[in-house]
């Protein structure tokens, strides 16, 4: 049985298919690529090859390519109006302010970037934390340190805990400590996964009763 869930945030909590998710993803690319000058497709094609090395793109630029200006990325990459990006999503609302277990995010982005997105969502007071990459000092997923020390944080077991997470990479880690595993692929991107599948966030009550026997409050 589980008694606490963790939350990836980007293109977990929101679909992969909306706005912010296509404004993320360029945003980031034509950071990477005016940075390294570069083509955006080439900067694209780094990224997504250096993934599973460094976790995010922020640690590969700064150990790799000497980058130091932090707040300048995190500020480039996080557009700020969610209203021109996001849709309100009254399901997810229900969803998440009627689960039975205790919750907090856990995100490669920044906390600022969380809290707006969770406010916008209307659910920013329903979770315990925000473990953002500050949090663990701008070292992020998959590091193996940052799931011990978020489960330390949080009191919980592997054993205890589902994470919720968009990116296969992301999950492997926590599940080799003896944690449960959720991927949310909206988009069919891995259908090779190793872990329970779910396509938007929306399918996670059916999920949680089927797997854990979880059914929301009422």
């Amino acid at each position: 049985m589980i008694s606490y869930i963790l939350f990836d945030l980007d293109n977990t909590l929101y679909p992969e298919s909306s706005i912010l998710g296509e404004r993320f993803e360029k945003g980031i690319n034509s950071f990477v690529a005016r940075y390294l000058g570069i083509s955006e497709e080439e900067a694209r094609r780094q990224r997504r090859e250096r993934r599973r090395e460094f976790g995010t793109t922020l640690q590969w630029l700064t150990q790799v390519h000497n980058f130091t200006d932090i707040d300048n990325y995190m500020d480039a990459v996080h557009p700020k109006n969610m209203k021109k990006y996001l849709e309100k999503n009254p399901a997810l609302t229900r969803i998440v302010r009627s689960l039975p277990v205790k919750r907090s995010i856990l995100t490669n982005s920044p906390r600022e970037h969380a809290e707006r997105v969770l406010s916008y969502l209307e659910i920013i007071d329903q979770f315990e934390h925000i473990f953002d990459l500050r949090y663990n000092n701008f070292i992020g997923k998959p590091d193996p340190g940052v799931y011990q020390r978020i489960l330390t944080k949080i009191d919980r077991s592997p054993e205890e805990t589902l994470f919720v997470d968009d990116i296969p990479g992301y999950l492997e880690p926590f599940r080799r400590i003896g944690g449960h595993a959720l991927l949310i692929d909206e988009l069919g991107r891995h259908p090779q996964a190793e872990y329970p599948v779910i396509s938007r966030i929306e399918e996670l009550p059916a999920f949680l009763e089927r797997e854990y026997g979880i059914t929301l409050s009422s």
